[in-house]
Parts: C-alpha cells; structure tokens; sequence
C-alpha cells in the first residue's frame, strides 16, 4: 500500500465522523422543532400581554424630526450587531441592515423586528471584491439617506473602512464609525498599535530588538526575573527556535547562559526579544470614542472562551483601563470616530510602598467587542444610542434648516462616561454552553471518564447560565432570531457543509446568531485578502 493511499485513509475516516456527527445534530435539532416552536408562541403572547401592562416600554416617539436618525449597521449578523440594532430600534430611530448570507440562506438578525429594511451584499469573489463592497454601501446610504453608519463585523479591516469613509463622506451626508486612512495605517497590525502607543508615552508590554547575547542579557538583569521573555525571530516565524529554547529566563543562571549559548544571535539578522503576557490576568475592554472622547466603555474579565462577566466599574483597576483609554482617545485628531476592543493584562510589581498593578495592552481591533452585551436593558440601551449618535451633534439641523449642536455638549462627554452597572449579569451563549456543559460532560461519563458529581456541578452551572445570565442573541421581545439560528439556520449550513464535502470553520451550535464561522466574518475577511 501507498503512503498516499494511507494518508488519505484517516482523512476520509475522520470527514466521515464529522459529517455522522454533523447529520446527529441535524436530527436532534429536527426533533426539537415542536418544542421549541411551543416556547416561541409562548413567548410571543407573554410578550404582548406585558407590552400592554408596560412591563416593558414600546419603542418611543421621538419628537423632534432633527433627532431622529437612520442608521446603517454591517456585519450585523453578530450578538454585538444584533444588540445594537435593538438599542436603536428602542430609542425610536430607523434601523438598515447589510450582511453577506452564504448559500443564500437567510440570516438570523434578518428576522429581527428591530430591522426596518435589510441589505444583502454581493458574495462575489475576484479582485474588484472589495471595490464592490464600498460602492454597495455607497449606494445603500444615498437610498436609504442614512445619518451614521457602524460597522459591527468581528473582522473590520481598518484600511477598508478607511476607504469607505473616505467616499461615503465624499458624497453624502452620512457621518461613518471608522478610522480615516491615515488612521488605520497604525491599526492595521498590532506591533504598529503598540509602537504607536508607546509614542504616545502610555506603557506597553516590552519588546526589544537585540543583535547580540549581551544585550538580552542586560534586559534580563534588569528585569531581575520579575518577567518571561520570548527570544525569536520575527522574519522567520515559522522555522523559529522552539519555544522552551527561548523562554527566558530559566530556572537558573546557569540554564539561562546555556540557553542562550543556543541561539544565533548576530548583527545581520533579526531578532526580538518581547514580554511574554499569557500567564497574567487579562480583561477585555470595549471603547466608543467620538472626535477624541471616550463616550461609553465597558470591561469584562476575560474567564473561559464566550463567557463574559462585567468587571466592577467603581474598581480602581476598571477606572485605570477607562483612563488608558481616554488619555489614548485625546491624543487622536478630532476626525477619531471608532469603536475599540482593546484587551489589558494586568502586572504586578512588589515595590516599597507595596503591590503595584500596572496595565499593559496586549490586542487591539477595530471592531464592536463582545463587551457591548454588558449594556443589559433599556437604561443600556439609551446608553448605547446616546454614546453612538453624540457623532452626529455637529451636523443636526434643525427643520428650518438652521444647524444646532445634538443634546450632547463636550464638557458633558469628557466628564461623564456610560458604563455597565456593577449588577449587570454575565453573558453566554446557548449553542456553546449547551455542548460545553451539557453534551460534553455526559460523553465524559458514558466513556468512563469522568463523575456523576463532574456531570451535576456542569449541568446547574448550564441551569445557573439559563436563569441568571444573559444569552447573547435572546431577547425577549425579540425571539425569532435566536430561533431561526438554532432551528433552521444552523441546520441547513451543517446539511450543505456536508453535500459540498466542506467542513464548517466552527464546531455546531458555536454561537447563538452568527452559527457556523462561514459567515459575515469570514466572508469579509475574504474580501479584503
């Protein structure tokens, strides 16, 4: 036999088990439809009974025409674009929607009643993609006269959105969230967020560039093994030295040295030596910022993948990251209009007056991060919209046509910042706990691998998760996406993954509106590639 033939053996096997695995979630979701659409009618009639004893508020009437404004949300079929247009469709204003369906099949956020109209971009591919998909937003924002559009997709490329704004504020009205050209270059990797930073004279974690063993050694020395370094070479990041060569320092110093001894150090090659953050608590950290003012900030403890926990906003260590970011926000130009996620790690330093915490970034996208669902409610709602459309107080105007500032000023902004409340409830996501805390532990105990109490303790944290927490697509007045997602979505991309012989990027049920990874992000990232 081949050595071909028996590499594709395990290949074809193991496609095979995806795909009996994939059709067994089919089957199950099939079998769950009369349940789950009892629930909605259910919910449905809960809803409007409560709708009628002001539970909860109708979307509200605003009053003055020059305050009411169309909005234009892309990469809306994610939780963050989902809960924003909830936000807006609450406060009253007018709410447009543009994604890209893979196979055709509709999106969840589509169905949502807080969308007035939706968009459906061109999936072509070629060179002229990304072209098409700045001239399909152009030509979306003339027709629908949109006031300010938010780009909400998971994976904005800041060079694109720099040249979306650049025509769209060219040739109409409409006030863009996005960074302007010569923005973005200093967001387009994060080595040139982080110089760019430590320009400003804010601390980063610590890269070197270093051409001899002396000069590591140095930095060791001053670090006095209060740090971890990781030593290699930037230009060559595939066939690096391995990772235990270069973890610096070692044990000893005598391990350090012959480590180091190792390692081809010279003048004419590049080498780096950089602060190594994984081993250190990290927080997420979600920013709006209009015209160098940071208007709402978030910031969530970065615990297990796709949960998120609001950290305590009165906290000294929550009031440092908003700081960060205000003291990063007004050093920009007042054409600054974006939305940041940007993720700290905290360090501690033993000094003489005690224990120091010193935050360092770590990430940075220009993107709407998961943090946003921390804006729980209606008071999170009005916060949300206020934060956003303080973008537009400089081009309001009034019915006589006469311009006149929104209700919003500058010295209001600069003193007072949106915040989630400290009881905010955590947020998870239904599809990833159903599998994590559900599926996965009984599998464990059926193969013997793990404990009746194991299966218990996960399946009430799944209950807790169920009651206290907040799912990041279910709404209750608005339920039909989170249905779509689970019941019909979801299914039919798994059924045409497995007829096209694709395997789908994520695992079934990853997230309760976006389903499998080929959508709205990995579309886009695709064109812009």
């Amino acid at each position: 036999m081949s050595s071909t033939q028996s590499l594709r053996r395990p290949r074809q096997s193991g496609s095979i088990c995806k795909n009996l695995q994939h059709l067994g979630f089919i089957l199950l979701t099939l079998a769950c439809i009369p349940l789950s659409t009892s629930f909605l009618v259910l919910n449905y009639i809960c809803a409007s009974v409560l709708s009628r004893n002001l539970v909860r508020r109708q979307p509200r009437k605003i009053k003055s025409r020059s305050l009411f404004k169309t909005v234009l949300l892309t990469g809306i079929n994610t939780p963050q674009g989902l809960r924003l247009a909830r936000a807006f469709h609450e406060d009253g204003h007018r709410v447009i929607g543009a994604d890209y369906e893979p196979e055709g099949v509709p999106i969840p956020v589509r169905l949502s009643k807080a969308l007035s109209k939706f968009h459906r971009l061109s999936s072509d591919s070629g060179e002229t993609r990304a072209l098409n998909y700045i001239k399909s937003l152009a030509q979306i924002i003339k027709q629908g006269r949109v006031d300010i559009w938010i780009n909400c997709t998971s994976t904005s490329d800041p060079g694109l959105e720099g040249q979306a704004r650049a025509l769209i504020e060219k040739t109409t009205k409409c006030r863009c969230f996005a960074l302007t050209m010569d923005d973005a270059v200093n967001f387009a990797t994060r080595d040139t967020f982080l110089t760019m930073v430590k320009d400003m004279g804010l601390p980063v974690p610590e890269i070197y560039q270093v051409a001899s063993r002396d000069e590591v050694h140095n930095v060791l020395h001053k670090s006095r093994g209060r740090r971890k370094y990781l030593l290699y070479s930037p230009g060559h990041p595939a066939v690096t030295v391995s990772s235990v060569r270069t973890l610096l320092p070692r044990r000893s110093l005598s391990q350090t040295y012959n480590a180091l001894s190792l390692v081809p150090i010279n003048k004419a090659s590049s080498w780096r030596l950089e602060q190594i953050t994984d081993d250190l608590p990290r927080y997420s950290t979600f920013s709006v910022i209009v015209e160098g003012l940071v208007t709402a900030f978030a910031a969530s403890v970065v615990t297990q993948a796709g949960y998120y926990e609001a950290a305590n906003p009165e906290s000294a260590l929550t009031k440092s990251m908003l700081h960060y970011m205000q003291t990063f926000a007004a050093k920009q130009g007042p054409d600054f209009n974006t939305h940041l996620g940007v993720d700290f790690c905290v360090e501690e330093q033993v000094t003489d007056r005690g224990i120091v915490q010193n935050i360092l970034p770590v990430e940075i996208a220009v993107q709407s991060q998961t943090a946003m669902l921390l804006f729980q409610g209606m008071k999170g709602s009005d916060e949300l919209c206020q934060a956003y459309l303080s973008s537009t107080s400089t081009r309001t105007k009034n019915d006589d046509g006469i311009q006149s500032e929104f209700s919003f000023n500058k010295e209001s902004l600069d003193s007072e910042v949106v915040m989630p409340s400290r009881n905010t409830s955590g947020v998870y996501s239904f599809g990833q706990d159903l599998l994590r805390l559900g599926y996965a532990p009984l599998i464990r105990l059926l193969t013997l691998h793990s404990t009746f109490v194991d299966v218990f303790n996960h399946w009430m944290l799944l209950l807790c998760h169920l009651v206290y927490w907040q799912d990041d697509a279910y709404d209750f007045q608005d339920p039909v996406p989170f249905w779509w997602s689970y019941q019909v979505y979801l299914p039919l991309r798994l059924l045409m993954s497995i007829i096209s012989g694709t395997i789908p990027e994520a695992a079934p049920f990853s997230n309760g509106v976006v389903g499998v990874a080929t959508n709205s992000e990995t579309t886009e990232k695709k064109a812009l590639t």
